[in-house]
C-alpha cells in the first residue's frame, strides 16, 4: 500500500557559484529574491533530482527519490520553491522498497507525478499520483504485471485530456521493452503496448504527441555489437507507424536521450556517445524521423553526458548533463546553442563532489533553471541552479 507523508526534517541551504573556465568554487550565500542562485533541498541522506519544472505561480517543482525519510530504500520525492528558490513544502510517498519520481507536469494548477514503486514482492509497477499545490494526495495509480518490472519514465498529458506513461518492463538483466500505458482522464487504463527486440535490452528517453494526435518517442535499442539511437512514431492508440534507428552500421555505442519538438516542423533528438571521451549530439529529423543536415556533437578531452534538453525563446537549444572534472569530481554542464545547433557558450557548474544536471528549463525572464544532483558533506540533495540569459549565476 502506498502511504504520503511530509518530511518533517529538511535542510535548505543557499550558495551562489562563482564560474571561471576551468574551476569551480562555491562563494558566500546569496540573499533571497536575486534572480540567479544555487539552492539545495534535501534531508540527512542521499537525494536524487529526476525533473523539475517552473509552477505557473513562478516557483519550481523538483521530483526524484530520498533516501533521508528510510532506515531502507529510497521513497519518491517531491519539492515545491517559491521563484526564489525557497522551500515552501516537501513531500514523500512510497513503502519500504526503492521508489521514485522520474516526471512531474502540471495540469490546471495541479501536479501529476509519475515513476514507480517497488512491492513486497520485490517487483517494480508504474506509479502515478495526483497533488493539489499543496502537495496533498488527491489520487493515485499503481500500474504493473505479475513478476515483471516496469519502471515508469515519463508522463505525457494529452491534447484530449488523456495521459501515456512510458517506461521500461524488465525480464531480466539483459532484457527490457519500450512499455506505453495509455490512460484516460479518470486514470481508468485504455490501452498498454510493448515494444522491443526478443533477448535484447531496449530503453526510454521521452514521448511527445503530433498534431494528428500520434505519439513520437525516441529510446536506445540493442542490436548486439553495439547500441543505438531510435525514433518511434505510433498511432493513438499505440500501433507502429515509423521506426527509425541512427548508425545500425556504426560500432559505436549511442544512446537517446530526449526528443523535443523544434520551432519548424522537425524534431531534436538529444543523444550520447561513445565516440573519443564521450560526445554529446543533437541531430534534426523531419516528421517521418529521416535526418536533416549533420549531427552537431559537443564534447572534449573530458567525459561528457547529456541528460536534458529545452527550447529556448531565441529559437535556440539549451543541453544539460554532466562533464568530468577530475578523478571521482564531475560538474554539471550547461550548454547554449542557436537555432541551427551551434555552440554559442558552456558553462560548468560545481564544487569537490560527483555533480550532474539532470533537467534544464528556460524560465519566465529567459533564464535557465537546471534541476541537478550536487554533492555535499558525503551526501546528495536536490540542486536548484537558476541562471540569466548567459549562463551566469551572479
Amino acid at each position: 500500500m502506498i502511504s504520503a507523508k511530509a518530511c518533517s526534517l529538511y535542510f535548505l541551504l543557499v550558495v551562489s557559484l562563482f564560474i571561471t573556465q576551468g574551476c569551480n568554487t562555491f562563494d558566500e550565500p546569496e540573499p533571497a529574491g536575486n534572480a540567479s542562485y544555487i539552492k539545495f533541498i534535501g534531508g540527512a541522506k542521499d537525494e536524487t533530482v529526476n525533473r523539475g519544472l517552473q509552477y505557473s505561480d513562478g516557483g519550481f517543482i523538483l521530483v526524484g527519490e530520498s533516501a533521508s525519510f528510510m532506515t531502507q530504500g529510497t521513497d519518491a520525492y517531491v519539492a515545491r520553491t517559491d521563484n526564489s528558490g525557497n522551500l515552501l513544502w516537501e513531500k514523500t510517498f512510497g513503502g519500504s522498497g526503492a521508489d521514485a519520481f522520474s516526471d512531474v507536469k502540471e495540469v490546471n494548477g495541479e501536479l501529476l507525478v509519475f515513476g514507480y514503486v517497488t512491492d513486497t514482492a520485490n517487483q517494480r509497477d508504474f506509479l502515478l499520483m495526483r497533488l493539489d499545490a499543496a502537495g496533498s494526495l488527491l489520487d493515485s495509480l499503481t500500474f504493473g504485471n505479475p513478476d515483471i518490472d516496469e519502471t515508469g519514465r515519463y508522463l505525457l498529458p494529452g491534447q484530449s485530456g488523456n495521459y501515456t506513461l512510458i517506461g521500461v518492463k524488465g525480464y531480466n538483466e539483459t532484457s527490457t521493452d519500450i512499455f506505453t500505458v495509455r490512460l484516460q482522464s479518470d486514470f481508468q487504463v485504455e490501452w498498454q503496448q510493448s515494444y522491443g527486440l526478443l533477448e535484447k535490452f531496449d530503453e526510454i528517453g521521452n514521448v511527445l504527441e503530433a498534431p494528428n494526435g500520434n505519439l513520437i518517442w525516441c529510446g536506445t535499442v540493442s542490436t548486439g555489437s553495439a547500441t543505438h539511437s531510435r525514433v518511434v512514431s505510433t498511432s493513438p492508440y499505440g500501433q507502429p507507424v515509423w521506426v527509425v534507428t541512427y548508425g545500425e552500421t556504426d560500432a559505436v555505442d549511442e544512446s537517446a536521450i530526449m526528443l523535443q519538438k523544434g520551432w519548424g516542423s522537425y524534431y531534436v533528438l538529444l543523444s550520447n556517445s561513445e565516440n573519443n571521451s564521450g560526445d554529446i549530439t543533437l541531430r534534426f529529423i523531419d516528421k517521418n524521423g529521416e535526418q536533416i543536415g549533420a549531427d552537431k556533437t559537443f564534447g572534449d578531452e573530458n567525459a561528457n553526458q547529456a541528460s536534458g534538453l529545452c527550447l529556448t525563446s531565441d529559437g535556440g537549444y539549451a543541453i544539460t548533463g554532466t562533464t568530468e572534472a577530475g578523478i571521482e569530481n564531475s560538474d554539471v554542464l550547461l550548454v547554449r546553442t542557436n537555432s541551427q545547433g551551434d555552440e554559442l557558450w558552456t558553462q560548468t557548474y560545481g564544487g569537490s563532489g560527483i555533480d550532474r544536471g539532470s533537467f534544464v528549463e528556460e524560465d519566465r525572464d529567459q533564464g535557465l533553471a537546471i534541476f541537478s544532483t550536487i554533492s555535499f558533506e558525503n551526501n546528495t540533495v536536490f540542486g536548484l541552479i537558476k541562471t540569466d540569459s548567459e549562463g551566469n549565476t551572479f
